[in-house]
């Protein structure tokens, strides 16, 4: 071939694998030339003879289940890779082979798998995903046209290492004169063969709490290999109105867990009024200017009491609130009504809503109601 006609082939061979744009920029400028590369091969796997003879691919297992794992843990896992063809087989693993980059495929050894022989594959996790189920795969490739992509996949449940359940709140109901209220729950272990509570508390002295190991029976229902059910138990002797405590447990092994009691005392004083909300024994009052202050009033239905209500003492942590409490002298019946006046003075700003309200803790000569909680809640601007 002449020498020509060769450069004329390797120039336009060039143009074949690289195009060059050029851009030209207004006069007095350099033009500046964009490189495209080629585009990659479709399939990244290893070169399959065209003509044979082939190796065969055979996996005795594609799915692991790992079983339960808790959140943030590693696991690896080896599969096995069997050449039951007539020629070698080439298994490689490439990243970005894998649902994530928490799950890797590594293929333990270099050299190709001769026929009749094995090789083996490690995957190796980490559950970074806070889930009930984890589910990841990476794919590795090979030289046998019939199999070309072999995926493989672990899998299992996500388990805290312990849990309650209720997971935050255990709803009481209603705390009733001379009966209580018990609420139950439980603590759970997906992980652990066997733990043992140390001790179960709280500040109130009116909670108290039991506790016995759950039944194998239970254990199976809740998928769980160990766990504790859990009673807990509020006095009768609670102040009127909402009831909500922490519950505090200590485990062997320093584990520590926690969980909120919440219930209401009812009692024979009704109240009613703008902004009131009886769930919580709260009266909402809004923003209004700090430097005015703010005037509320809240009516006290009062039952099974002859003698008058009187307010013996108030309670208030941070609040300049100031009370007073009257007769409605008009109202008939055989359920009395008072008036209870709420004043917050003209003063700084300040911000007292939702965990921050004002606690205010009345003493009451009722027989039946001799403590009284408000939270008052607002913003003064």
């Amino acid at each position: 071939m002449k020498p020509t006609t060769i450069a004329l082939a390797l120039f336009f061979t060039a143009c074949a694998l690289t195009i060059t744009v050029w851009l030209t920029r207004s006069p007095g400028q350099a033009s500046i030339p964009v490189v495209i590369p080629p585009e990659p091969p479709a399939d990244p796997g290893p070169a399959i003879s065209p003509t044979g003879p082939y190796p065969k691919a055979v996996t005795p297992e594609l799915d692991y289940d790992f079983g339960a794992a808790q959140h943030m843990s590693e696991g690896t896992h080896t599969f096995v890779i069997r050449n039951e063809g007539e020629a070698p087989l080439v298994v490689v693993a490439r990243e970005g082979d894998s649902s994530c980059q928490c799950t890797l495929g590594k293929v333990d050894g270099n050299e190709p798998i001769p026929p009749g022989g094995e090789q083996t594959v490690t995957l190796k996790w980490t559950i970074k995903a806070d889930v009930q189920m984890f589910r990841q795969w990476a794919k590795i490739r090979t030289n046998d046209p019939e199999r070309k992509e072999i995926e493989l996949t672990i899998h299992g449940r996500v388990e805290k290492l312990l849990a309650v359940v209720p997971a935050e709140v255990w709803e009481i109901g209603e705390i009733r004169a001379g009966e209580g209220a018990t609420a139950t729950g439980a603590i759970y272990s997906g992980l652990l063969d066997k733990f043992e509570i140390e001790s179960a508390t709280c500040t109130n002295p009116a909670v108290s709490v039991t506790w016995e190991p759950v039944s194998a029976e239970k254990l199976a229902e809740k998928n769980s290999k160990s766990a504790f059910e859990l009673k807990v138990h509020v006095k009768p002797d609670v102040p009127i109105g909402p009831f909500n405590e922490q519950v505090n447990v200590s485990i062997a092994g320093d584990h520590k867990l926690n969980f909120r009691v919440k219930g209401v005392r009812p009692g024979p004083i009704d109240v009613v009024g703008l902004g009131w909300h009886p769930d919580g024994s709260r009266l909402v009052l809004g923003e209004f200017a700090a430097d005015k202050g703010k005037n509320a009033r809240l009516f006290l239905y009062v039952r099974g009491f002859e003698g008058d209500l009187e307010i013996k003492s108030v309670k208030a942590d941070m609040s300049p609130a100031k009370f007073t409490l009257a007769r409605d002298e008009k109202f008939e019946g055989a359920t009395k009504r008072y008036e209870l006046k709420i004043e917050i003075p003209p003063g700084p700003p300040a911000a007292r809503q939702r965990s921050k309200a004002d606690k205010i803790s009345f003493e009451l000569n009722h027989p039946d109601a001799a403590e009284f909680l408000l939270f008052l809640d607002y913003l003064a601007l």
